[in-house]
């Protein structure tokens, strides 16, 4: 596109690679927390926090499904569990 002196459309597609270079390694990151083996060790989790970062992680197919996704949850309810198991189950309820 450079070369064809197409600088607008080459601009605005590297922008788009830019911003899905980020969504990826957002992505990673959280297969990584939800693929790591349990510690076993139990500590205090914010529930909200967990179906926060479930519905992160399956935004895109949400928003292409239309599916209208409200989550209402109190900020302060949290549960003594291991972290990662909650998430496990979180993102499984989800998808």
């Amino acid at each position: 596109m450079l070369e064809h002196r197409q600088v607008e459309a080459a601009t605005g597609n590297l922008n788009e690679i830019s911003e899905l270079t980020g969504r990826m390694a957002n992505i990673i990151s959280q297969l990584r927390g939800f693929s790591r083996k349990s510690s076993g060790e139990h500590s205090q989790v914010s529930i909200a926090q967990s179906i926060d970062q479930a519905l992160s992680m399956f935004r895109r197919e949400i928003e292409s499904s239309q599916i209208d996704v409200q989550a209402r949850t109190d900020p302060e309810l949290s549960v003594v569990t291991d972290p990662l198991l909650l998430n496990q189950v979180t993102g499984q309820s989800i998808q």
